[in-house]
């Protein structure tokens, strides 16, 4: 399953819902998150720390993978 999802979507509940229901249904999700760079204000909060992070070690993800299967 691969959800595209719109930085500026995130700003409401609907991809939120969506991705818990994703996560709920036990499938593999690959989530593209479509940064557009047009932000009128500063990123903040955990989910902005999140990805920011993400973006930063882009190995983080396999790291934590590699942690959970052994």
């Amino acid at each position: 399953m691969v959800a595209v999802v719109g930085d500026g979507a995130m700003t409401c509940g609907l991809p939120y819902e969506a991705l818990n229901n994703a996560g709920d249904s036990g499938r593999d999700i690959i989530v593209v998150l479509n940064d557009n760079g047009m932000s009128i204000a500063p990123n903040v909060g955990a989910i902005s720390k999140y990805l920011g992070s993400i973006i930063a070690k882009p190995n983080r993800c396999a790291d934590a993978r590699a942690r959970q299967s052994t």
